[in-house]
């Protein structure tokens, strides 16, 4: 997709802009907080954009989320 793990920035970045604007499509409580599936499109450094899901938790002990994983989705419905 054109990222680079040494110029890990410009994915963090995208991943910040994509949360911004994409909805939560689900919620999971657990033990170790609750867990939040974000889905959108993720720009990439070469202009194109890929449909991601994204996963953050917010633990019991904290109230910001952190970056847990994020995964390409299959473009076909």
């Amino acid at each position: 997709m054109g990222f680079h793990p040494d110029r890990w920035q410009l994915l963090a970045d995208a991943l910040r802009e994509m949360i911004g604007t994409a909805p939560v499509t689900q919620t999971v409580e657990s033990r170790h907080g609750t867990k939040y599936i974000v889905e959108g499109k993720l720009m990439t450094p070469t202009g194109r954009s890929a449909h991601v899901r994204t996963v953050w938790i917010i633990e019991p002990s904290e109230s910001i989320p952190r970056f847990v994983t994020a995964y390409p989705l299959d473009e076909t419905p």
